[in-house]
């Protein structure tokens, strides 16, 4: 059976040069590719002095290589396997896979926080129709379940009682070549998490904010991203439905097709009665409903 040859990270070399005891060496299973994604075999990797600033955990604008895992690298590879309709076997292509013999690339990974919710999740279950690696980010294991297994998204994150640095963490090994697309619909600390885990050329949609709603009359100061999206060239965006209501009936033609086909799953927390909606409204605000959150008022007359 054929293995995977990888070197990794054995230790960092603090202060001093660099030994061949630093590196680890292991054997893997090939990967298997994924939907959009494909396998590729090594046929050159080029080695850069930037390789040794991600042996060291000192603040830069990249983020370290972790003991144990594969080393930073662009190769030249050929492409053995392929799910993603813009490339075919026996293709060339340049990839960071590392230093490694084979490894996959997804076509994009999109991060999306607030998954459960209205937009989230209807959000992660286009970009896996678009052919897209799709991780959510919820709050509770419920929450994180629904995404996962009711959704379909690749991955699902619980933000609860975390720090930006274990989220960061956490991140980086659901998506160690970074985040591509990151659909923000709350800011705050998972904004910090994802705008430091961003790949080169990424996008982020800025679609809400109700991390910090409770603060609008105060001047937002939170961390400053002009360095990261400087050296990662990412583009950031606000989003507003309004702005594209030209393309309305091109969106309700896919939706309706995506529904009707059950490739769409989706689901709604209904409360009962209209003295019920301060109350409701407060519990999604804190994130306890799951769900496109409804209030039932009345049923129509006839029924």
């Amino acid at each position: 059976m054929q293995v995977n040859h990888r070197i990794t990270l054995a230790a960092r070399p603090v202060n001093r040069s660099v030994l061949p005891t630093d590196f680890g060496h292991d054997e893997q299973p090939i990967p298997l590719p994924g939907a959009g994604e494909v396998l590729l075999r090594t046929l050159y990797l080029s080695l850069d002095p930037y390789m040794r600033g991600r042996m060291s955990e000192a603040k830069s604008y990249a983020q370290p290589t972790q003991i144990g895992d594969v080393m930073v690298g662009e190769v030249v590879a050929e492409v053995v396997t392929s799910n993603d309709p813009s490339l075919a076997a026996g293709d060339t292509v340049l990839a960071r896979i590392g230093w490694q013999e084979y490894g996959v690339m997804p076509g994009q990974t999109v991060l999306v926080s607030a998954a459960s919710g209205a937009v989230g999740q209807v959000v992660g279950q286009i970009a896996k129709l678009k052919g897209c690696r799709v991780i959510g980010i919820a709050g509770g294991a419920q929450k994180c379940d629904f995404v996962t297994r009711e959704l379909g998204f690749d991955a699902a994150i619980d933000y609860r009682d975390k720090d930006t640095a274990t989220l960061v963490a956490e991140l980086a090994q659901l998506a160690p070549q970074g985040v591509d697309v990151y659909f923000d619909n709350v800011g705050g600390i998972i904004h910090d998490a994802a705008m430091a885990s961003l790949a080169m050329y990424a996008r982020i949609i800025i679609v809400g904010a109700v991390a910090i709603y409770d603060r609008l009359e105060t001047q937002d100061t939170g961390v400053r991203w002009m360095r990261t999206i400087l050296a990662k060239r990412a583009r950031m965006e606000g989003f507003l439905v309004w702005d594209y209501e030209p393309r309305r009936a091109e969106f309700l033609a896919d939706m309706t097709a995506w529904l009707r086909g059950g490739l769409i799953t989706y689901r709604e927390d209904v409360a009962e009665g209209l003295a019920k909606t301060p109350e409701t409204f407060i519990g999604m605000l804190a994130g306890r409903n799951l769900g496109k959150q409804l209030i039932h008022v009345a049923s129509p007359s006839g029924r």
